[in-house]
């Protein structure tokens, strides 16, 4: 228990980068390389999500998905931006954010129920209590994200990417993890997984800590 708390600790206090403790499962052992902290760039970095912001970038990602070349259209970026807590039900029922980009974010308990983000790049993103129920993020890039108390159930994370994502708590009960990449044995001790909970070859289900 001291020691969870003393991982957890660091994590808060020098970033998600210090979680790559051990080596990815496969026949080779080798060590995992960690980019945090992302590079940034875009209009909202540093900066306080108003509703109005939220509703003018979604949509303009959607007329993006359409059609690339649209030009009252860009690719959703949310990289840098704080999401009030008064507003973080804006991305949830069904919202396609295939592709959108928050890296660096800060989305502490954003609620993306039902969303879509596949290919979804969240790398480094503060998403601790974040609910991801039902969303489909397949091959999306979750790396030094902070997910510790995130829920997961329901979730499609086919190919997606958790290298040195902190995971304390985070819930993945009866979730498929056998295609995602980057998961460790540390990782795993750490998060809340039952016996329905599929995991990638290598890793295996220990007493879970919640």
């Amino acid at each position: 228990m001291f020691r969870m708390v003393g991982i957890f600790f660091l994590i808060m206090v020098f970033g998600c980068s210090t979680l790559g403790v051990s080596a990815p499962q496969g026949k080779e052992s080798q060590a995992i390389s960690s980019a945090f902290p992302y590079a940034c760039s875009g209009q909202y970095q540093h900066k306080e999500l108003s509703e109005k912001d939220i509703l003018q970038e979604l949509k303009a990602h959607e007329k993006w998905l359409i059609d690339p070349k649209d030009p009252e259209g860009h690719q959703g970026n949310f990289c840098g931006a704080k999401l009030p807590l008064a507003l973080r039900d804006k991305f949830k029922q069904e919202v396609n954010l295939n592709s959108a980009i928050f890296k660096m974010a800060m989305f502490p308990g954003a609620k993306f129920t039902g969303a879509k983000l596949n290919k979804a790049q969240l790398q480094g993103a503060n998403l601790s209590g974040a609910v991801f129920s039902n969303a489909q993020l397949a091959e999306s890039g979750l790396d030094d994200a902070m997910l510790h108390r995130a829920s997961f159930q329901g979730a499609n994370l086919h190919g997606a990417s958790l290298r040195h994502a902190m995971l304390y708590q985070a819930k993945f009960q009866g979730v498929d993890l056998t295609n995602t990449t980057g998961l460790t044995q540390s990782q795993i001790n750490m998060a809340c997984l039952d016996r329905d909970t599929k995991l990638p070859q290598g890793l295996k289900w220990l007493e879970p800590p919640c």
